[in-house]
Formats: C-alpha cells, sequence, structure tokens
C-alpha cells in the first residue's frame, strides 16, 4: 500500500538540522552550483536551516529546536564568528570539510573544528584521512553524486569525438598528459576554465543542464582524480550522461564500481590511444560500456544514494556506551563495531602525491637532504602541500640555507594568516621558522615570533621557546601561557623523537649554517628525561643504502632483447628506465641509444613543439653537462625553419657544449653571452623561445627574462632551486602549462605565453631567487605566496 503523505507532514517526520555555511562570495558559478546541490542533499533527510555570518548558537537552538548541526569548514568558506558554540550539549554536531584532502584550508578547518568541539567530521574527499594522520577524531565520507534530474541522456547527437572540461592546472598531471596524447589523433573540444574564485570572470563555462548536455553530445570524456587520486564529481557526472569514461585505475574509482571495458575505459597516458582506437572502430562494443556506466551512475551515485548523514545521526542515537559508528570505505553503509578503536578508512593505497610525500621523508629520515630537497620541491609543483613546505624547509637548514628557509615559512604562514583569515599559525610550521631564526642567530627575532602567538602549545615550540632561551632570548612571557591548553592543531605528523633528538637535529642544523657555536650552546639542553606531552622517544632511523641501478648490465644486454618483437614490451620498460635521468653514458655510448629515446615523455614534448614553434629570438640558460633533453632541443632546432639569432648562456661547464653544431644549426647568428649581457639596462631582451636547465639558486634576473618570453622549457625542475623558477612562473599569471612533470626524472615544464597585453618588464619585476617574492592581492586557495630562495 501506497501512503501519500502531504509535504509538510513528510518534512515534520524528518530530524531538523542546523546548517551552517558562511562562503566567499567571489567563488565562481559552478562552486555556487555544487554548494546548492550539497544542501539539496542533506534536505533530502533533514529538515534543514541554513545559517549563514555570524550568529549566537544558543539563541538559534532555543529558537529551532535542532537535532543535528553541521558547521562547514574549508576551502569555500568565509571565516564567522558563532558565540556560545558549546551550550546545548544533546544537541549532536558534526564537522563538514570542503576541499581537497591535501588543501592547506586544513589547518583553518581543524581550528574551526576544536574552537567548536567538534570530533566527528564529514567530507567529501575520499582521501582527507591520508592528510589527517595525527588528528584524533572520526572521519566520515559522504562522496560526491549527480543530480538525475540534471545529469541524465538528453538524447543529443554525437558531435563531439572527445571532450575535455574542467582545470588544466599542475595539480591534475594525468589530465594533461591524455590530453597531450589524444590531441594529434583525434578532434578535441576542450573548455575553459574560470578559476575557482573569480565570480566575475568573462569566460563562457557551462553550468548545470547546459554542461550535462555538452557531455551528453560528446562521445569520450576523460577525466582524473588529481595527484590525490581522488573521486570527483567527473567520475559520476560523465558516464551519468551516458559519454565514455576514461579515467585512471585507482583505488577509490574500484570502489566506486567501475570496471575497465565492464563501463569504463582505465587507460594510462602512454596507452590510451591503444585502449581507446578499437572502441572507436567498434560502435556497439563502446555503446555497451557506455550504457553500463551510465546504470552504473543512477544505480549507486545519485543524489539520492547520500544519506550517510542521515545514517550516522540514526545510528549515533542507538549507539550503546562505548560502541563506535564505523564506515569501511567512502562507498559504504555506516554501522556500529565494537569499542575497539578503529583506522580511519579510506579508498584503498596511498595516492600519487602521498607516495611522492612518503618517499621525500624517507629519504629525510635516511639523511639524503639533498635527495629529500628534490622530493619534496616535485611534490610542491604539483600543488603547495604543507607537509612537503616544511620538509623543504627542514632540508634547507641541514643544507646550510638558513636564509632560505626563513623566506620559504615566513612567506607561507603570511599567506594562511591573511588569505584564509587563520586564529593562528601551524604550531610545526611556526616552530620550524623559529628554528630558521635561530640558526641564523637572530634570537631577538625569534623572541617577537614567539610573542605574536604566545597561546601555541605543541611540544616543538616548547622546544623551540628553550633553544631560544639558551641563545640569550628573553621568553618569560611564554612562562603559564599553555597551561590548562590543549594542544594547537596541526596538519603535520608529530615530530618522531623526544626533546634531545630534536636538539640534537637542530644543533646539526646550526654547524650546517655555519654556527657551530650557537650549535655547542643548545647541545645537552633538553633532560632526554623530561619531554614535552604527547611525545614518544623513538630508536633513531638506520640510514638506508641507496641502490646503485645496474644500468651497463642492462645496456650491454638490450640489444639482443630489442630484436625480438615478443619482448618489445620489456625493451620498452627498460628503455623509459634507462633514459629517466637524462644522464646516462654508458647508455648514450651504444649505437642504437638515440632511437630509444622516444620513450621518454620529455624527449617527446621536445620533438612535437621545438621544430615548429617561433625560434626567431631563442635563448639557452645551461650550467650543467649536456643532456639528451639539451640534445633534443637542438635537433628541433636544426629542424626548425624559423630558426633567427640564438643566444647561449651558461657557466663553466657549457664549455663542453659542441661549439660547432651550435653555428651547424643554420641560425643567423650564434652568441655567447653572460646573463649580465641580456640584461639590458632597464627593459628585458624578449625572446620567442627560452631553454633553461642546471640553473644555481643565486642568478638574479633570471626569472623575469623567463617571463619576457613566449615560450620557455625549463629541465630538472625537480631541483629545490628549478623550483623557484617554476614557481614563479605559475605565479605570474602570464604564462599556460602545456606540459609538466615533476616526478618524471629530473622534471619538465613547458610554459607558453597566454596574455600578449602584459606590460614591459624590468629587472625589478620579479625578485631574484636571493630576495622574497612580494605577496598577490589575490592568490587561489593552495597557492599562497612561496619564494625559494
Amino acid at each position: 500500500m501506497n501512503i501519500h503523505r502531504p509535504p509538510e507532514m513528510v518534512q515534520a517526520l524528518k530530524p531538523k538540522m542546523l546548517f551552517f555555511r558562511t562562503v566567499d562570495r567571489n567563488i565562481s558559478a559552478f562552486i555556487v552550483e555544487h554548494l546548492k546541490q550539497q544542501l539539496e542533499c542533506l534536505r533530502l533527510s533533514f529538515d534543514v536551516t541554513l545559517i549563514e555570518g555570524d550568529c549566537d548558537y544558543d539563541r538559534l537552538c532555543d529558537l529551532h529546536q535542532p537535532d543535528i548541526a553541521m558547521f562547514e569548514s574549508g576551502i569555500y568558506a568565509r571565516r564567522s564568528t558563532i558565540s556560545n558554540a558549546v551550550s546545548h550539549p544533546t544537541v549532536r554536531k558534526v564537522g563538514f570539510f570542503n576541499g581537497d584532502p591535501y588543501c592547506s584550508s586544513r589547518l583553518i578547518f581543524l581550528q574551526d573544528m576544536r574552537r567548536l568541539q567538534i570530533r566527528t567530521y564529514f567530507t567529501l574527499s575520499t582521501r582527507l584521512s591520508e592528510y589527517l594522520t595525527e588528528e584524533d577524531a572520526d572521519i566520515f565520507y559522504w562522496p560526491n553524486f549527480i543530480d538525475p534530474a540534471v545529469h541524465r541522456d538528453y538524447g543529443l547527437p554525437k558531435s563531439i569525438p572527445v571532450l575535455f572540461t574542467g582545470s588544466l592546472a599542475s595539480h591534475y598531471p594525468w589530465r594533461n598528459r591524455v590530453r597531450q596524447a589524444l590531441a594529434p589523433r583525434y578532434p578535441i573540444m576542450s573548455c575553459p576554465h574560470p578559476g575557482w574564485f573569480d565570480a566575475r570572470a568573462v569566460t563562457k563555462v557551462a553550468t548545470g543542464t547546459e554542461y550535462a548536455k555538452l557531455i551528453n553530445a560528446s562521445h569520450v570524456t576523460p577525466t582524473c582524480g588529481t595527484i590525490a587520486d581522488e573521486i570527483v564529481r567527473k567520475h559520476f557526472e560523465i558516464p551519468a550522461c551516458r559519454s565514455l569514461l576514461v579515467t585512471e585505475r585507482t583505488a577509490g574509482t574500484l570502489a566506486a564500481g567501475f570496471v575497465d571495458m565492464e563501463n569504463c575505459l582505465f587507460a594510462e597516458p602512454q596507452d590510451v590511444v591503444d585502449k581507446l582506437e578499437p572502441l572507436l572502430r567498434d560502435p556497439d562494443k563502446m555503446a555497451a560500456i557506455t550504457d553500463a556506466g551510465h546504470r552504473l551512475a543512477h544505480d549507486r551515485h545519485t543524489i539520492h544514494h547520500r544519506d550517510q548523514v542521515l545514517q550516522w545521526y540514526r545510528l549515533s542515537t542507538a549507539a550503546r556506551d562505548g560502541e563506535r559508528i564505523v564506515q569501511p570505505t567512502p562507498f559504504a553503509p555506516l554501522s556500529i563495531a565494537a569499542p575497539a578503536r578503529q583506522p580511519m578508512g579510506s579508498a584503498g593505497s596511498h595516492g600519487r602525491l602521498r607516495r611522492l610525500l612518503d618517499e621525500a621523508r624517507h629519504a629525510l629520515t635516511a639523511g639524503d637532504h639533498r635527495e629529500a630537497a628534490r622530493a619534496f620541491a616535485r611534490c610542491l609543483q604539483y600543488h603547495p602541500l604543507p607537509e612537503a613546505l616544511v620538509g623543504l624547509a627542514r632540508c634547507q637548514l641541514h643544507l646550510g640555507r638558513a636564509g632560505q628557509a626563513q623566506n620559504l615559512l615566513g612567506d607561507w604562514i603570511d599567506g594562511v594568516l591573511t588569505r584564509y583569515e587563520a586564529e593562528a599559525p601551524d604550531p610545526v610550521e611556526y616552530a620550524l621558522l623559529i628554528e630558521a631564526l635561530l640558526c641564523a642567530g637572530d634570537a631577538d627575532e625569534a623572541v617577537r615570533r614567539l610573542a605574536q602567538f604566545p597561546r601555541l602549545v605543541h611540544s616543538e615550540i616548547t622546544w623551540a621557546a628553550a633553544a631560544t632561551a639558551a641563545l640569550g632570548g628573553d621568553v618569560s612571557f611564554l612562562t603559564g601561557a599553555s597551561e590548562g591548553r590543549a594542544l594547537s592543531p596541526t596538519v603535520h605528523r608529530a615530530f618522531d623523537g623526544d626533546a634531545a633528538s630534536w636538539t640534537a637535529e637542530l644543533a646539526q642544523m646550526m654547524t650546517a649554517c655555519g654556527r657551530p657555536d650557537l650549535a655547542q650552546r643548545v647541545t645537552g639542553l633538553a633532560d632526554p628525561a623530561k619531554t614535552a606531552p604527547g611525545t614518544q622517544r623513538t630508536p633513531p632511523a638506520r640510514p638506508s643504502q641507496p641502490r646503485r641501478p645496474r644500468r651497463d648490465f642492462m645496456a650491454s644486454h638490450l640489444a639482443t632483447i630489442a630484436r625480438h618483437k615478443a619482448l618489445a614490451p620489456v625493451v620498452k620498460r627498460l628503455a623509459r628506465a634507462m633514459t629517466r635521468n637524462g644522464r646516462l653514458p654508458k647508455f648514450e655510448a651504444l649505437p642504437f641509444a638515440r632511437r630509444f629515446r622516444k620513450f621518454d615523455d620529455f624527449v617527446t614534448e621536445l620533438r612535437d613543439l621545438v621544430p615548429r614553434v617561433d625560434a626567431a629570438r631563442t635563448l639557452i640558460v645551461a650550467n650543467a653537462p649536456p643532456s639528451i633533453y639539451l640534445d633534443e632541443f637542438l635537433s628541433g632546432l636544426a629542424a626548425n625553419p624559423d630558426l633567427g639569432s640564438l643566444q647561449v648562456v651558461g657557466g663553466p661547464a657549457m664549455s663542453s657544449l659542441d661549439v660547432d653544431r651550435l653555428e651547424r644549426l643554420g641560425a643567423r647568428e650564434v652568441l655567447h653571452l653572460r646573463l649580465d649581457d641580456v640584461l639590458r639596462g632597464e627593459q628585458i631582451a624578449r625572446f620567442d623561445l627560452a631553454f633553461v636547465e642546471g640553473v644555481p639558486a643565486d642568478i638574479p634576473g633570471l626569472g623575469a627574462l623567463c617571463l619576457a618570453a613566449d615560450r620557455v622549457i625549463l629541465s630538472g625542475v625537480s631541483d629545490p632551486a628549478a623550483f623557484a623558477l617554476w614557481h614563479a612562473m605559475t605565479r605570474a599569471g602570464t604564462h599556460a602549462l602545456l606540459a609538466h612533470d615533476p616526478a618524471y626524472g629530473a622534471g619538465y615544464a613547458i610554459f607558453e605565453r597566454w596574455r600578449s597585453n602584459s606590460p614591459p618588464l624590468g629587472p625589478a619585476s620579479l625578485t631574484s631567487f636571493s630576495g622574497r617574492s612580494p605577496p598577490s592581492s589575490r592568490t587561489p586557495p593552495g597557492t599562497q605566496a612561496m619564494s625559494i630562495s
């Protein structure tokens, strides 16, 4: 029997929710659409009253008598004041983190939850638990979804072969590389992306029904889960609109029910053409896979399937003392479990950014600070990750670069405080800034910094204050400041050791920075028996010995293996491994070595770009022995009919470059110059094409020179010094990132100017590597001003 209740009766049966959400007024239109869908989803389960701006929680509870209160914080939130937030303890309270799992707004979210005394979090991100490893809270997943009334099959003719929607920023590496692989083979439609925080963007961006119809008109629509291997909206919107989903095979996509060649196509950039081509030639099979994806999206991932918050509310009212609510996977229902502590659920193995971060941490633990710095810099080229920034700053101190660590941490902390209006900096980041100041011998500045935030409570802050006092700083104002206060929120792991081991590392940093006198004054400062609360002494990690690849053995047998066509896939993998770092003399000596460069991604990009672009004025800046990439760049210039003036700038190592070869390129003139010669007075020389590789950190004016060029190729961007140049290019906003992969070998990036009406540049338009970058008036979230000096 179907019982039809009046709408007001149905609404009366729902639990009452107060939903506290105050968002940035400048967010883009498509983000506004997402926020509306989230609100509508909650209204399917609750009688929701939306609260915006400053308010009195006690008065609102008296007025509405809610059963549950949800507080949103994250990347789109604007700070608001909620007074009397700890009143009405019988009302269940949950937090909602709306943002990427690696976003720096995590700190603001944790600060908000601490102030509201909330220990239960919901999130759209299926990877958040990977980046809140030290947080003792219950994390539940409320994954992304589609609205079946909007995201559906409109029956439109398939007029778009391949559609790319969304951002092509650096934290979408899979999407960028797949687009580069498909563009030479198929007609592609790419939609511009307005950014996330520009409500007045003039770019026409399809949203809602218009966006759904655009997908419905396409045969194939690729998407990815960012560097975190996340589950994003497009994973469900694309199949829901009956377009073939092409995506990565990740733990998240598998958990969501996607199966390769059944309801989607799993592919990597190197095989996406080989896997897609047979489907395009077999329309029936392609339609069957597309239809299966359509059924999956509408059967399991609509707005009506996202009642996880309601599940939690009902279970929380039924749970007995000591019982816990758990959620095994992001798409699994919630249930009540035994009292034992359950691990925070995730979508399986770590995503690529977290894996790269773990590799960097392992190198840092092993004492290989240069390799760790390169790995942390690769993380930062994907996205400004706080954990990677702290790791890089720690490496800089171990390498004797106290000033660079100060600039890096100072700019980052200032950005978090101004962009997000944080109530305080992250205590781990702030303690490391104090360490950098002490390594530079500036105890007075360390005291001033400690006085700015005297209520920060953390073991590393306590140790940093003790070290400051040992160097003569007056920190008496901190006495009793932290008594009775909980530890300040942080997104970073706890220090793996006690006060004595922390002080010993500080002494090592001071010695590396040329201040052994200061190291002696802090040595023995801490009593190992008196450690700060929350710390645990652990044995020091044993440095691992790097494995030496047996490339000489592989190279000697590669020629024999290459003769067998059946072993072609093996040859391909070996060749990619052997050319990964671009400098393999033994491999280069083989007569057939050059032909295997086709397996190198950066070489492929150079061969496609350099012969066909405008090269009337070309600049080469290199300060290292020539690599295979410089060799490929020169080969491309030789095939470029527009090659004109070639200007070469480099250090002593550039003398190994074949001068005769430069002369044979066919350029009208070849000039060997110093960088000072290129920087002409108040105006920067403009180039059509620039290739930069192996530059040191102290070259002034190089950033402005690159910003003045129309196309810039950066080789070796995983080096921290080159990362500073890469960040300056991306931050300026005048160049689009055409290709980028910091995790491949030494890393590379290719930029092309898109804003042609930029004013003339002078040497002071970009701060040199030895100075601090000026703060921007408005930086997108997660891209705070940084200067790796």
